[in-house]
């Protein structure tokens, strides 16, 4: 059963979202007229009401954000310019943004996960000539240092995924794989395995879905909407798959 909850203070076309455990935390998107933002609003889950934050620096939408140790790492994006790969660091305690060392690569769509004091990112595409990428890094906020070898490259280009970490993987589902077309929207899923670093396929997704977001919770990774191959333009589905291992 899906339930209504406040709207956001303004409307946002793919922003980033991440929590700290009782708050989330959405940050970025597009506005209305197509402007990519710099906003910051927490969402409190129990009085279902929204506080804004400070504003970051390099407005972006389909940014990444993901949350460790008191601090939500944003990066990439699309900003006004094009795909960004600035990172700036959000520290929860004192409403306060700092700027971290840039992701090796400018790109729009990554995916990532935080897991063990460590961000896993990788995937995405390049606004300028739609260049595709199957590259993966690990930042460690300890030296703000992001290392190519820490973590395997991915089998195939990927961008626009639902990710998560999951049953002991760092989960990418669906996106565009192999390219940048809608026939490259993808059912395929595929999970990264810290003790072996190494990609296996997992099952595949009953419909293939991008630009999608994903999460994982009792046990399944969830995958919600998403742009599917009978889209048209901008058009969304209102499917949602699980995967249960």
């Amino acid at each position: 059963v899906w339930t209504p909850i406040a709207p956001t203070p303004q409307a946002l076309e793919y922003p980033a979202a991440c929590t700290d455990g009782t708050n989330i935390y959405i940050l970025g998107g597009a506005s209305s007229t197509g402007t990519p933002l710099t906003t910051l609003y927490r969402y409190n889950v129990a009085s279902n009401t929204y506080t804004t934050l400070a504003p970051f620096t390099t407005g972006v939408w389909n940014p990444t954000a993901v949350y460790s140790g008191g601090k939500i790492y944003k990066f990439c994006g699309t900003a006004a310019a094009g795909s960004s790969a600035v990172l700036e660091i959000y520290d929860i305690a004192s409403n306060t943004w700092t700027t971290g060392a840039s992701y090796p690569v400018a790109r729009s769509f990554v995916s990532a996960i935080a897991r063990g004091g460590f961000i896993y990112a990788g995937g995405g595409i390049a606004t300028s000539g739609s260049v595709t990428s199957n590259k993966t890094y690990r930042y460690d906020p300890a030296t703000n240092t992001w290392d190519d070898a820490a973590i395997a490259d991915l089998p195939a280009t990927r961008w626009g995924a639902a990710a998560d970490f999951y049953n002991n993987n760092f989960i990418m589902a669906g996106g565009y794989v192999g390219g940048s077309t809608t026939a490259n929207i993808s059912t395929s899923v595929v999970g990264w395995d810290q003790a072996t670093n190494a990609w296996t396929a997992l099952p595949s997704m009953t419909t293939g879905v991008s630009r999608v977001g994903g999460a994982a919770m009792g046990g399944s990774f969830y995958v919600v909407g998403g742009r599917t191959q009978s889209s048209s333009g901008f058009g969304g589905s209102t499917q949602n798959q699980k995967l249960f291992c």
